[in-house]
């Protein structure tokens, strides 16, 4: 009976260490990936202008260097997702989450259709739908606007509910049948 808790423990032990030896592998491979999407992301940055004359000297490459604009790691930033069962004030937040979004990650500097594609990623199937089929919007509509239009069709749907609906049971005179009104 020791002998199996013996082997028992053991192969635990070597299980935890392959774990953490595994875990380990997959933050040094997601160091790498970000460490190469950031060189990529920096190369397909156009090359800053020469402060002075057409060559930098050692201390101007330095301020070059320390000028550059910081960035986040790419998986730094996560996207917001709008559903249909949100709420107008879900909806405000989540555009105020989209500003916020589209300012880090520099969406503006898309063409008007990668915008309106990437927006359109973060909606579930409901709204993709409303907004494909049901919002009139224009295809060369920017941002703004779609998302005005967006917002102005959420304030039509929820403008005729009460926020507490309830259904109440009337007695008729008479007998004991009941009918239901809604408030």
């Amino acid at each position: 009976m020791e002998e199996q808790i013996a082997r028992l423990t053991a192969l635990l032990v070597q299980q935890s260490e392959m774990a953490a030896q595994a875990q380990r592998e997959a933050s040094q491979r997601n160091e790498q990936l970000a460490t190469m999407l950031e060189r990529v992301l920096v190369q397909d940055r156009p090359p800053a202008p020469a402060p002075r004359g057409d060559t930098l000297v050692p201390s101007d490459s330095a301020a070059a260097v320390a000028s550059a604009p910081a960035r986040l790691p790419a998986g730094a930033v996560t996207a917001p997702f709008l559903v249909s069962s949100a709420s107008l004030k879900e909806f405000g937040t989540w555009r105020q989450k989209l500003k916020d979004y589209r300012l880090l990650t520099r969406l503006d500097s898309l063409s008007v259709g990668e915008q309106r594609a990437a927006v359109m990623s973060l909606l579930d199937d409901d709204w993709a739908r409303t907004v494909r089929y049901t919002i009139p919007i224009p295809q060369d509509a920017d941002i703004e606007s779609t998302l005005d239009a967006m917002e102005a069709h959420l304030r039509g749907q929820r403008s005729g509910r009460c926020p507490d609906v309830r259904r109440v049971v009337q007695r008729a005179p008479g007998p004991r049948h009941h009918r239901t009104a809604a408030l």
